[in-house]
């Protein structure tokens, strides 16, 4: 086997297993701070007690967002923006291999036994990043819900218009997520197989 592809899988099952080093702000903490700071914007309109519900709702998201940010921090499980230079698998590769890496990567039934071991560290690290990803973005979700109501309520169809969008992003961001980790087991199985 290639030395490159060799080096890139000991890249990804590290990535995989521990995540990458954080410098400077984790994703975790960025979004924190945005839920935390659409929640107050929501709460300085707030003047009516019909507007007190969304207030809580935005709340509940930003708890929910801060939570998430600390176990992450407890854990080891924070995203980093950005990964550094030695940790990237991709940096060591051709051109020409990271081309035939996505391509396996993006259809089910082309792993080919050099780059199945590679193909499985970078599922298993997408899926591992998607996992720690998850919970704050529904955080974040939830304070944007809060925020655009307490618009509506004192701005009226801007507001709606903003939940009527954010609703549909949410459902949208679902579905071809699903689709997409139904894609990416199809195509671990296969790297699994090819492997044994």
């Amino acid at each position: 086997m290639d030395d490159r592809l060799v080096t890139a899988t000991h890249r990804a099952d590290h990535l995989a297993a521990v995540g990458g080093t954080v410098i400077g702000i984790s994703q975790q903490a960025a979004l924190a701070g945005l839920s935390v700071l659409w929640t107050a914007l929501g709460a300085v309109g707030t003047t009516r007690p019909a507007e007190l519900v969304w207030t809580i709702i935005a709340a509940i998201g930003a708890v929910l967002t801060v939570t998430v940010w600390i176990r992450a921090r407890r854990t080891g499980a924070l995203l980093p923006f950005f990964l550094t230079a030695p940790e990237r698998p991709l940096a060591v590769l051709t051109p020409a291999q990271r081309r035939e890496l996505r391509r396996q990567l993006r259809r089910p039934g082309t792993v080919t036994e050099p780059y199945a071991g590679l193909v499985r560290s970078m599922i298993d690290w997408q899926r591992r990043s998607s996992r720690a990803a998850v919970p704050v973005l529904v955080g974040m979700f939830l304070s944007l819900v809060g925020l655009s109501g307490s618009v509506a309520m004192t701005n009226g169809t801007a507001g709606w218009s903003l939940m009527v969008g954010l609703l549909a992003v949410a459902v949208f961001i679902t579905v071809v997520s699903r689709l997409e980790s139904r894609r990416q087991l199809l195509v671990r199985e296969q790297a699994q197989h090819d492997t044994c």
